[in-house]
């Protein structure tokens, strides 16, 4: 069973996750971006982001999870709130939020060497059950992760299960059409 990281509540992980999942992260083409930093809690209670305004609609979950030390943004300063969230970063942001014990051993992924920024908490997202590779022990770090993979990750994760139909659950939505086959029982196990 997953729990959250000492001093973290499940108020704050779901405020993590709707940040997650409020990003523009619907493209899957490969981005090369600086390393998303994790800044101990302490030191970031101070951070103030030059890109984010005092109006914007993620404003209030940046600085909870700035000051809970889940994100702490790029090493330019900026937070880069409408950009896209990649697969690596988006491993970073759940280890910080979770602590899992593992559900399978490491994979040594071809694409993701060992002097990789993210590379613990990529091993650590896979161990727990989080995220997984591509054919050929591949994990594309760089690589955009969209909505849809980001609940898959969640539900797989969490072990969340739907208690009703897949179809009925997902008819809420006006795009369920536009749901990937891969991807409909955890987004309709999310979803209920």
């Amino acid at each position: 069973m997953a729990r959250f990281k000492s001093g973290l509540k499940g108020g704050k992980a779901i405020a993590a996750v709707a940040l997650t999942l409020g990003m523009n992260v619907s493209t899957i083409a490969p981005a090369i971006m600086a390393p998303f930093a994790i800044a101990p809690a302490a030191s970031a209670q101070t951070v103030r982001f030059p890109d984010v305004s005092s109006n914007h609609w993620a404003k209030s979950y940046i600085d909870a999870l700035v000051s809970q030390g889940v994100l702490a943004g790029f090493p330019d300063g900026s937070f880069r709130p409408d950009a896209p969230v990649t697969r690596a970063q988006f491993s970073s942001m759940l280890q910080a939020v979770y602590a899992k014990s593992p559900v399978r051993g490491s994979i040594n992924f071809a694409d993701v060497p060992n002097n990789h920024w993210a590379k613990n908490s990529i091993q650590n997202s896979y161990r727990m059950g989080f995220l997984s590779g591509y054919p050929g022990n591949v994990f594309a770090p760089e690589q955009n992760i969209p909505r849809e993979q980001v609940l898959v990750s969640l539900a797989n994760g969490l072990n969340y299960q739907s208690s009703a139909a897949t179809n009925d659950v997902l008819s809420i939505y006006s795009d369920q059409g536009s749901i990937s086959n891969f991807a409909r029982p955890a987004i309709a196990a999310a979803t209920d």
